[in-house]
């Protein structure tokens, strides 16, 4: 982008030059110089300045697949994001608050450019619902676009409670029997049942 001093002579040793950069766009340096019995130089790009305020934005994250991740009994995450940003992302930060509180922090190089995609794999300690926030830092140094997804992990095992009828007990006819089924391991989740099984004298009469 040209400047207001462009193709001005100017016949001191050194020289400031200030202009004002209205918008965010590359800005080229460019110098030529001439002796004093006419014998001008070629052209030379000094410096390339590049102009960039805009904030990383508008990316997707998921983990194993999905926001909330599906429920998995595998400490293992695999972290995958999708963004855009007017210049070039070099650094993608993450925090990661599982279950108990504690706080894992770090950062990912592992992405690409063009399209702005990157991936990473991540531990949890503790069973239940962590969370991770990634944010993204370009090559001027803008930091933002902050987003969020849950990690559901579970491996407690569900547990049966029967409420009706006693146990050893004898009926004259055949009986309803009444259960309660829990997978609760951690007071701020509830896991998912899959398949149930009832079973008489080690015969299956029901599954579903």
């Amino acid at each position: 982008r040209e400047n207001e001093d462009s193709g001005k002579e100017q016949k001191t040793a050194s020289y400031t030059v200030t202009f004002s950069i209205p918008s965010q766009v590359s800005y080229y340096l460019r110098i030529k110089t001439k002796d004093k019995v006419g014998n001008w130089s070629g052209t030379e790009t000094i410096f390339i300045f590049k102009y960039d305020i805009t904030l990383p934005n508008s990316f997707i994250i998921t983990a194993n697949g999905s926001n909330p991740s599906p429920w998995t009994n595998a400490n293992n995450f695999l972290i995958e994001w999708t963004g855009t940003d007017t210049g070039k992302i070099i650094t993608a930060w993450y925090k990661l608050e599982d279950p108990s509180g504690s706080i894992t922090t770090g950062s990912s190089t592992a992405f690409t450019q063009n399209p702005l995609t990157g991936s990473f794999t991540i531990k949890v300690g503790t069973q239940g619902i962590g969370t991770l926030s990634l944010w993204l830092k370009d090559e001027a140094d803008n930091t933002g676009g902050t987003s969020t997804v849950n990690l559901r992990y579970d491996t407690t095992s569900p547990t049966i409670e029967c409420l009706w009828p006693n146990r050893n007990e004898w009926f004259s006819e055949q009986p309803v029997v009444s259960a309660r089924i829990k997978d609760v391991s951690h007071p701020l989740y509830q896991g998912e049942i899959g398949t149930i099984t009832i079973l008489i004298d080690d015969k299956e009469i029901m599954s579903g």
